[in-house]
């Protein structure tokens, strides 16, 4: 199986990293790891890439959903809002969600394209989007809470205006199997952050 040569081969590579760095710290070690050794190894590799229950969290916001964005420049700013549709399906064995985002951002068309997952070594969900409204990557970390209904994740980006960093949290809740909504804070001029967007989806019917 095409996958378990792939893994013996990175499990082999670890052992043998950390044989010769013990060898070149003087210690002294075989520099060939037995066999059982690469298969308990390739064992806990094979475990970890497995997806589970967080993973069966995400799966649930798999379809197609209509989406409703509000978005404030600035705290004191009027809202402007937004209308678009986002196609997610779970990608890679059940190992991601992918999502895939149209509409529209300040009356100009807008596409985004997300990954979500959990990462089962870490114990932690990570992210990462990009849109047509940068040309940078966004990612962030965070864990759920309330039996995967809620989660929070938090991300650092790099304005590409001023050069300063600043950071942003994002909340998800699912209200129910054809509901979700997501909360986006970021960094205030103030001080603190602020409510910097909300998004509504509702599911297609049928999706």
């Amino acid at each position: 199986m095409k996958i378990r040569r792939i893994v013996a081969g990175v499990a082999l590579g670890i052992l043998l990293a950390g044989t010769t760095g013990a060898v070149l710290a003087g210690e002294k070690k075989t520099m060939k790891p037995s066999q059982e050794d690469v298969d308990a190894m390739m064992g806990q590799y094979m475990k970890l890439a497995q997806p589970g229950e967080h993973h069966a969290h995400l799966a649930r916001l798999a379809g197609t959903w209509d989406a409703k964005a509000t978005m404030w420049q600035t705290p004191e700013a009027e809202p402007q809002t937004s209308a678009g549709v986002s196609k997610n399906v779970m990608a890679l064995g059940g190992r991601f969600m992918q999502m895939e985002y149209e509409g529209e951002f300040m009356g100009q068309k807008f596409e985004g394209i997300g990954l979500l997952g959990y990462d089962n070594g870490k114990k932690i969900h990570t992210d990462v989007w990009v849109d047509t409204m940068g040309t940078f990557i966004y990612p962030s970390a965070g864990n759920c809470s309330e039996g995967g209904k809620v989660q929070e994740m938090i991300g650092k980006f790099e304005d590409p205006l001023s050069g300063d960093t600043r950071s942003m949290k994002s909340i998800s809740r699912i209200v129910d199997d054809n509901k979700y909504v997501v909360t986006m804070y970021t960094d205030s001029p103030s001080g603190g952050e602020f409510k910097h967007m909300e998004i509504v989806y509702t599911r297609k019917k049928g999706a």
